[in-house]
C-alpha cells in the first residue's frame, strides 16, 4: 500500500530487464509524490538500473499515438523512451526531470514497413543520488491510434410530419480508435 515491489505478473503487460524482474510501483502520496494520473506510479529502478517495457501488435504503416508523465525521484533523472522491433528498439526522446513537477511529454511514432510487434521502452539514462535502486518515475503512459468517433443520428418520430409536429433528435458518438477522444466538439448541419 506504499512503496512495493512486485513481480511482473502482479503488473500485467509489462516487463523489465531488471536482473530480479522486479517492477516498483508507489501510491499517490508515498513520501510526499503525488500521482501524475490516477492512483498509482511506477518507478524505473526497482533494485537496479533498469528498462520497464511493452510488446504489442502492430500494423506496419499506422502512425502510433504516445504520452507519458516523468519525474526525478531525489533530483534531476534522466529516462530515454525506445521505440521499435523486439531486440533493436531506436531511442525517440530523452527526458529529464526534478522532484518539483511531472513533465508532460507526447510524441507519435510511424510502424515502418514489417514491423507487426513493436517494442515501447522506458529506459532508465541517469538518476540523482547515486543509489542504482533510486530514480525515473513513470505515469500516466499511453500508446495507441488516434481516436475514431463514429456518429449515429436518428429522429422519432421517423416518416412523414405535420407541421407542428415534434421530432426529438438522439446522436450517439462511441469511439473506435485507441486514444481518447478528448475536447471532441459536435456540430450538425
Amino acid at each position: 500500500d506504499a512503496s512495493q515491489t512486485q513481480a511482473p505478473t502482479r503488473v500485467p503487460g509489462w516487463l523489465t530487464t531488471a536482473s530480479d524482474h522486479m517492477i516498483e510501483i508507489w501510491r499517490s502520496g508515498f513520501n510526499g509524490v503525488p500521482s501524475a494520473d490516477g492512483s498509482q506510479f511506477a518507478e524505473l529502478n526497482a533494485n537496479e538500473v533498469s528498462t520497464l517495457y511493452q510488446d504489442l501488435p502492430t500494423t506496419p504503416g499506422s502512425t502510433l499515438y504516445w504520452r507519458l508523465y516523468h519525474r526525478g525521484r531525489l533530483g534531476q533523472d534522466t529516462m530515454a523512451l525506445d521505440i521499435g522491433a523486439p531486440g533493436s528498439p531506436v531511442e525517440q526522446q530523452r527526458f529529464t526531470d526534478g522532484t518539483t513537477a511531472w513533465g508532460f511529454y507526447t510524441g507519435t511514432y510511424t510502424v515502418p514497413a514489417g514491423q507487426t510487434t513493436t517494442r515501447f521502452s522506458f529506459r532508465s539514462v541517469s538518476a540523482a543520488g547515486g543509489n542504482r535502486s533510486v530514480g525515473n518515475f513513470l505515469d500516466g503512459i499511453f500508446f495507441g491510434t488516434a481516436p475514431f468517433v463514429e456518429l449515429t443520428k436518428s429522429a422519432i418520430p421517423a416518416g412523414p410530419l405535420e407541421v407542428g409536429d415534434v421530432i426529438t433528435y438522439r446522436v450517439t458518438a462511441k469511439n473506435e480508435g485507441g486514444g481518447a477522444a478528448e475536447n471532441l466538439v459536435l456540430t450538425d448541419d
